[in-house]
Formats: C-alpha cells, sequence, structure tokens
C-alpha cells in the first residue's frame, strides 16, 4: 500500500516539473523576444532603461538614435519599387518616411539597392537628385559608410564607464569611413564630402565617376572647388584661372548648372586679375582688380539664388576670401597710383582723327547714314559736311566699326592724291580697293598697273574690269564703300585742270551699275555749295548728313571719360565752363582737357605728387592764352574762310559783345544789309557759327570762336560799336 502512494506520488511529481519546465521555456522565449525588441529601440529599450545613467545614445547616435533596427515588414522592398519605377517620386517618399517614421535604417537599405541596381547613364543624375535638399544628409552619407559599422562604433563610443582605449580598439573594428569600392558609393562620397566642406575628399571621389555620363562634369567642379578654396594669392588666383579654361567650352546638357554659373563668373574675376597681373600700368592694376572685387560681390549676394546645395557654402567661402585679397591687392595699387603721373588720352588734341574710346558721340551720324543705306536697291550718295576738325574724318574712318558684317570700306584722303592726270586718279582708287578686297579675303585679281591706267578711257575700262571681277562675289550681305575724304580737294584738281570733270560722272555710273557699291563724300559743303561738276553729276540722288557739335552729354562724357582708367576728376564748374566756351567741338575739348592734363602732370612733378587728382576752374584760366589760340588756328581760320563776306561781318559784330542779342536790335544797327539779313543769319547758323538762347536771342555757338574774332579784329582794326544801347 506504501508503496503504491509512494508510486503514485513520484508520478504527480514527475508531471508537474515537466509542466513548470514547458512553461519556463515559454515564458523564457517569451521575455527573450520582449528583449530582442526593446534592444532594438534605442529610445526606450534596454539601454534607455539600464544603461541610460553611463550610455549617452543621443549625444552620440545622431540620426541613427532616431530609427528601428526592426523595419516594416516589406517597406524596404516596396521602397526600391518605388525609387526604380519613379526615382524623384520616390526620393521625395523617402524623405518623409525618415521625417515622420523611425524608418532610417530600411530607407538607407532600399536606397543602397536602388543605386546599386542603377545604370551607368543614369547613376550621376540619381545621386544628384537625392542631395538635393534632404530631409538628412545621412542619406548621402550611409550611400557611402557601412551604417552598421557606424552604428556599432557610435554605440562603443558611448559605453562611457569603458575605459577610452578599449572603445578605441573596439570602434577600430567597425570602420565607417567613405568607401569608393563602387560608382554609386564614390558618387554618395562625393556629395557628403561637399556637404561636410571636404573639397579634397569629393574631388577623390568624382575622380572614381569620371567615365559616367556627367561624371567629367562633377569631377572638374570638385577640382575647381579644391583648387580654388587653397588660392589664397593673386598668383594663386591667375594659376586657377589657367585651370580652369574648361569652363569656356561646357557643353549644351548640364547636371549642375548653377554651379557652372557660379564658377564662370568666378572665373570672369580672375579674368581680371590675370589682367592686373600681366599689366604694367598701376592704374590698370586697380582697374582691373576694382572690376574683379566688383564680379566677387555680386556672387556672394545674388549666388545663393541659382548655385545648387552643397556646392554653394564652398562657392561662397571662396568668394569672400578671394574679395579680401583682391580688395588688398587694389588698395595698394591704388596707393601706387596716387603717387603717378596722369596719363593723357586726349588723342584728338593736334587735330587728327580719333579712335574708340576718345571717338564719342557719333552715333547719331552714323545712324543716318546706315539708315539711308539699309535695303536700298540703288544707294544713294552721301555727303558729310560739317566746317574743319568736327569729327568728319574721324566718323569716315570709323565707320567700319558700324556698317553691317561683310561691308568693305575703301577710305581714301583726297589731300594725300597727287595724280597729275584722271587716270592716276583712277589708278589710286583701283589701288585702295584692291588692297582692302584682298584683307577683306575677296579676289580682286592682279595688282592694277601704272600702265592699264595712262588715260581717262584706259582707266575707266580697267576699273571696271576690277569691279566686275569682284562683283560676283558680293553677295546680298556684302556692300564696298569708297569714302572720299575732304571732297573739295577733288573740285580744286579739277578746276586747275589736273583731273577731267568727266571722272565725277564715271564714278556715279559705276555706283549705279553696281547696287553694291556706295559712295560717301566728307568735306566742308553741301552739294548746293559745292560746284556745278559735283551738282550735275550727284544731285539727282545724294543725302545730305552734318556734323556738327556734341551734345552736352556726349561732350561730357569725352571731357570726363576719355579713358577707361583715366586718372582724373574734373569739377562740376570746370565742366560747365568747358561746354560753354566750346559748346560741344570736339577739338577744342580735346585741346583744353589735353593742355589742362599736361599743365597738372607738370604741377605733379614740381610739387612731388602732393596735390588734388581734381580738376578745377584755376586749371583752366592759365591756358586760356596766346599759345591757345596759336594752336587752335588752323580750326579758327577754317571757320573763318568757310563763310561769305557778309557774313564775316556779322561775326565780327557779334563778337563785339559778350552778351547776346535780339535780333531786333542787330536789324538796327546794320541797316546797311537791308534784305540780306536774315539769310545772312541763316547762313551762319547752318554753319555752326551762331545760335539762340533760351530767350531767343543771339549769340555766338563757342565762346572760343567769339574771342578768336575779337582777337583777330583787335589786330586787322577796329568795327565801330555798333549797338544801339550804347
Amino acid at each position: 500500500m506504501s508503496l503504491g502512494v509512494s508510486a503514485s506520488a513520484t508520478a504527480e511529481t514527475t508531471v508537474s516539473v515537466a509542466l513548470s519546465a514547458v512553461v519556463g521555456t515559454l515564458l523564457g522565449a517569451l521575455v527573450g523576444a520582449i528583449f530582442g525588441v526593446v534592444m532594438a529601440l534605442p529610445q526606450t529599450g534596454f539601454f534607455g532603461w539600464f544603461f541610460f545613467p553611463f550610455f549617452r545614445a543621443e549625444r552620440h547616435l545622431g540620426a541613427l538614435s532616431r530609427q528601428t533596427l526592426i523595419p516594416i515588414p516589406g517597406l524596404k522592398k516596396a521602397l526600391v519599387h518605388r525609387l526604380e519605377a519613379d526615382w524623384d517620386d520616390g526620393v521625395d517618399s523617402l524623405n518623409q518616411l525618415i521625417a515622420y517614421s523611425l524608418q532610417f535604417y530600411c530607407a538607407i537599405k532600399a536606397i543602397n539597392v536602388a543605386l546599386a541596381r542603377s545604370r551607368p547613364r543614369s547613376l550621376l543624375t540619381r545621386v544628384s537628385r537625392l542631395a538635393q535638399a534632404p530631409f538628412d544628409w545621412q542619406l548621402l552619407r550611409y550611400g557611402t559608410a557601412d551604417i552598421g559599422n557606424a552604428l556599432r562604433a557610435q554605440l562603443v563610443q558611448g559605453l562611457v564607464l569603458v575605459p577610452r582605449r578599449w572603445r578605441a580598439a573596439w570602434q577600430a573594428r567597425y570602420p565607417s569611413s567613405p568607401r569608393l569600392d563602387t560608382p554609386a558609393r564614390s558618387a554618395c562620397a562625393g556629395f557628403w564630402s561637399w556637404h561636410t566642406k571636404d573639397a579634397t575628399m569629393a574631388a577623390d571621389a568624382f575622380r572614381q565617376v569620371r567615365d559616367l555620363p556627367f561624371g567629367s562634369e562633377l569631377s572638374d567642379i570638385a577640382d575647381a572647388l579644391e583648387q580654388g578654396g587653397t588660392a589664397d594669392t593673386l598668383d594663386g588666383l591667375d594659376d586657377w584661372h589657367t585651370r580652369t579654361a574648361w569652363l569656356e567650352a561646357l557643353p549644351t546638357e548640364r547636371l549642375r548648372p548653377g554651379t557652372l554659373t557660379a564658377l564662370t563668373l568666378l572665373r570672369r574675376a580672375t579674368a581680371e586679375v590675370h589682367k592686373a597681373q600681366t599689366t604694367r600700368a598701376p592704374l590698370n592694376r586697380q582697374t582691373a582688380l576694382a572690376r574683379a572685387g566688383a564680379l566677387l560681390q555680386e556672387l556672394i549676394e545674388h549666388g545663393a539664388e541659382t548655385c545648387e546645395q552643397p556646392e554653394w557654402p564652398l562657392v561662397h567661402a571662396m568668394a569672400e576670401g578671394w574679395r579680401d585679397l583682391v580688395v588688398t591687392a587694389g588698395g595698394k595699387a591704388g596707393d601706387e597710383v596716387e603717387r603717378q603721373r596722369a596719363d593723357n588720352p586726349y588723342s584728338g588734341y593736334a587735330g587728327l582723327p580719333v579712335h574708340p574710346p576718345v571717338f564719342i558721340g557719333r552715333s547719331g551720324a552714323i545712324g543716318e547714314i546706315r539708315r539711308h543705306w539699309a535695303n536700298a536697291e540703288d544707294p544713294p550718295v552721301i555727303v558729310l559736311y560739317g566746317h574743319r576738325r568736327m569729327g568728319k574724318t574721324s566718323i569716315l574712318r570709323n565707320l567700319a566699326q558700324s556698317l553691317p558684317k561683310g561691308a568693305v570700306l575703301v577710305y581714301l584722303d583726297a589731300q594725300g592724291i597727287l595724280a597729275d592726270d584722271s587716270g592716276q586718279f583712277l589708278l589710286d582708287i583701283a589701288e585702295a580697293i584692291h588692297t582692302r578686297a584682298s584683307h577683306a579675303s575677296l579676289d580682286p585679281g592682279p595688282l592694277p598697273s601704272s600702265t592699264d591706267y595712262d588715260t581717262l578711257g584706259h582707266a575707266s575700262r580697267q576699273l571696271k574690269k576690277l569691279l566686275a571681277r569682284l562683283a560676283p562675289q558680293m553677295t546680298e550681305s556684302r556692300r564696298l564703300i569708297l569714302a572720299f575724304d575732304e571732297f573739295e580737294v577733288i573740285q580744286d584738281r579739277i578746276n586747275d585742270g589736273h583731273i577731267d570733270a568727266k571722272v565725277l560722272g564715271f564714278l556715279r555710273s559705276l555706283n549705279q551699275a553696281h547696287r553694291w557699291l556706295a559712295l560717301i563724300f566728307g568735306g566742308l559743303h553741301t552739294m548746293d555749295e559745292m560746284g556745278n561738276d559735283y551738282r550735275s553729276a550727284f544731285y539727282a540722288q545724294t543725302e545730305h548728313v552734318r556734323v556738327s557739335y556734341l551734345s552736352r552729354a556726349d561732350a561730357m562724357h569725352l571731357v570726363t571719360q576719355p579713358h577707361p582708367d583715366f586718372a582724373l576728376e574734373y569739377d562740376d564748374a570746370l565742366c560747365d565752363e568747358l561746354y560753354r566756351l566750346t559748346y560741344g567741338q570736339p577739338f577744342l575739348l580735346q585741346r583744353l582737357c589735353w593742355a589742362m592734363v599736361e599743365r597738372w602732370n607738370d604741377r605733379f612733378e614740381r610739387e612731388r605728387g602732393a596735390i588734388p587728382r581734381v580738376l578745377t576752374l584755376d586749371d583752366l584760366a592759365p591756358i586760356l592764352d596766346d599759345d591757345l589760340f596759336a594752336a587752335t588756328a588752323y580750326y579758327f581760320e577754317g571757320v573763318w574762310s568757310n563763310v561769305s563776306p557778309a557774313e564775316q561781318m556779322l561775326m565780327t559784330v557779334l563778337a563785339g559783345h559778350e552778351s547776346p542779342w535780339h535780333q531786333d536790335e542787330l536789324e538796327a544797327s546794320q541797316a546797311d544789309l537791308d534784305g540780306e539779313l536774315t539769310p545772312t543769319l541763316r547762313s551762319l547758323r547752318h554753319h555752326d557759327v551762331i545760335t539762340e538762347d533760351d530767350e531767343g536771342r543771339l549769340m555766338y555757338a563757342s565762346e572760343l570762336l567769339r574771342r578768336w574774332v575779337e582777337r583777330r579784329q583787335a589786330v586787322h582794326g577796329q568795327v565801330p560799336n555798333l549797338c544801339p544801347t550804347e
């Protein structure tokens, strides 16, 4: 009995133990599963509950502290599918996912899979899109670094109770630096390095993908940013300009157009630095550096509007560093300028033709010439008239720069044509045409020979042959222009019998036979004032273009800005007086300014630079002397000889009083002119001698001309005072 009880008790005990083991195993598994989940949640898991006092997860994990290692089932596969179906939409979804969930780890895995599967032609475009304002730049970081190793290394770093050398040894087992072993990782490494402002690492990374589409663009940009970031001297900027010559030939399709625009602006700035480094003139160096500084400041202020991220902070830092560099250098160049004489740019002071930048204010006359010739089937003969030293020769010599592309300008100065007969005159024309046509890559045939131009008949036939040879080469866009300067000299040669008057008619016949041939004459007179030979040959189809005084705005431009690097200033009172004295006559203006600059330079030498670089009325008064009127006599004599005796007498009367005249006062004082006063005044206006003030009173246009006439009369005899008020 006792044995039976004992056996029964033993059986019950065995069953109880077995049940306890099963229950214990199940509970252990459940607790283990819960523990595993908790361990996977750093915010509320094991480390947060137990090691919180010793482990600073938020500080060391950064973005990794906001993620879970347990993904939503099927999420990674769905993300990869969405990225491959539409990359832009997939990236937007990815940014939203990591912004509003803890699935950062899953997002990284999906990105890496999608990039690894990307075709070479689309890889860099995809990574560039990923780098376009990502919610978290760690997306790019862990596109190249091992996120698992980074997590382990950062967890180890947070174990502050573990000795530092132990932690360092453990961390070394988990490398998480950028990897460049695949194109996808190299591309991510490049953009991540730009974000962290590591230009050297970015350059290394993008070199690995240079052979991919857009790879050379990214590699060149990275090299430019790396080299530019280390350029801290003007020589360094000049060297950067040489290294970035590729910016001059950019492809049409670009991956980072805003960055390329910013780099192009930087290149423009370094081009100015190059000018500063190669010029010898301190003023030119200062001006070039000032232009460079202005370009850099423009980029600093507005570059963020177009330049892509993450390149912009690197570009911005370059621009700021370079600006400070060129400003400092510009200040030194400015100090050097202050210690030098001023270059005298008024090249027209001697009455010779001028060229840009001193050729100013003739756009109206040139525009009128172009309008007369535009689309004209039978181009009219142009007569460019005005008194001497007004700028006619300068217009003719600079006309080629304003004509349509393909036009060939043949300039002939009649004063330089010393032909003994008509044949030689036409030979001079033929040789000039042959020379200019050859320079324009036309084929004018053999050089004209003097034996073929021995008579007017032979010369006319040979000139016709020359033009006939050119005719097939003169397309619709081409035009040959014969410009005769000082054309009244030709009339003088006709009058003295050296040139046959028939030559003028022959020139007009050539003009009519070839629509691409145009004639323009520059001189003192209109066709009405010229000889019968001109009128009979050209009057039917002639257009007159007047060359008169410069406008006040153009005159002040010529005075104050004769050259971009002009180193002196004019005060307002001096500008007003210069215009009053000259009325904008370009030769007189340049003569006065040239003399003032020469005088200023003399003072500069005597006083060793201790004078202001501003010209005032005090600089003008000393040069209004006999030497000035002697130097400008050719101009004044030309005006005087170009008017009639009646006009000369009236000019003498008007010169006797500085104040303007009312016309009725003049009529009362000049009763002997009777009905000739009005046409005489009209002719003086036509020849730019007199003008009217705001009250309609008559006065000399140029005060210097009035003073010259007054001086002339003092030498040749006094005219009675005819003013009725005195």
